[in-house]
């Protein structure tokens, strides 16, 4: 017997790649159930026939997530456009938070001096068709009136902070795609690196479980429940293959990541 087994510890599949097995399947699975159930919730929806019939529905607080088509590939702003939400699974590539009164609060390079600011919400889709934008909004379960409020004050804190240059946003999309937590207590209004999820994580820092994050991430979170939505925009069919493919692999990556840290560990702790 003990011939039989001479070796075995050596030819044995190690930890780290059991590790690094198991994280790989448990990720790609639940990104999978994620996007399923996110996408279903929305479906459901009825499709505001306007902005004004849409902001009707909402509340102060409210995240959006909002996509819209892309007209140019020639500069760097267009393909991260177009990569980004094919990673994150999603059409929907930027977050939002609801002020009131047809307003939200936005950290976008849309205007010239790229600074976060309260802007109208119609003025963000100004001379888009329906077809060419699709705005969701997500609500917070279990949150009172008074902890929406609160959320708005966070968000506002950060009106007025500079939007990063193409190098810091490329760290941060390299952070973001890796899977670093980051530190959320680092997002404040005297940062010259506020990007749009900021914005939502700031306004809700207990119901989000780190810094770093895709859209999509953000908006399959089970802390939040889809209110209602506008605009017609979406994945083709080639386009929302690519997409139900992608985001499982890199959260499915991620885990593999993970799970390869936490085997290696194990591994040199038992020599």
């Amino acid at each position: 017997m003990r011939m039989l087994f001479k070796g075995f510890e050596k030819r044995a599949i190690s930890n780290a790649t059991l590790g690094a097995g198991i994280g790989m399947g448990a990720g790609y699975t639940s990104a999978k159930r994620e996007a399923e159930v996110s996408n279903m919730k929305e479906d459901a929806l009825p499709d505001a026939r306007s902005l004004t019939e849409f902001t009707k529905s909402l509340l102060p607080g409210d995240v959006l997530y909002s996509g819209e088509r892309v007209k140019s590939k020639s500069d760097m702003k267009a393909l991260g456009y177009q990569i980004i939400p094919r990673l994150g699974g999603s059409p929907k590539f930027h977050a939002m938070i609801y002020a009131g009164k047809g307003k939200v609060f936005d950290a976008s390079r849309d205007r010239k001096d790229e600074t976060a600011k309260e802007i109208n919400i119609k003025d963000k889709y100004k001379g888009l068709k329906r077809e060419d934008y699709s705005v969701v909004a997500y609500r917070p379960i279990d949150t009172s009136p008074e902890q929406r409020q609160t959320a708005v004050r966070q968000a506002r804190s950060l009106m007025g902070a500079k939007y990063p240059d193409n190098a810091g946003l490329s760290l941060k999309g390299l952070k973001t795609l890796i899977g670093i937590p980051g530190r959320k207590d680092d997002i404040k209004g005297s940062a010259d690196d506020i990007v749009c999820q900021d914005v939502a994580i700031k306004a809700y820092p207990d119901k989000f479980e780190k810094r770093h994050l895709t859209v999509a991430e953000m908006q399959y979170n089970k802390n939040f429940t889809p209110v209602a939505k506008t605009g017609r925009f979406d994945y083709n069919k080639k386009e929302r293959s690519i997409a139900n493919t992608t985001y499982p692999i890199l959260k499915g990556l991620r885990g593999g990541i993970q799970g390869l840290i936490a085997g290696g560990v194990l591994d040199l702790a038992r020599k």
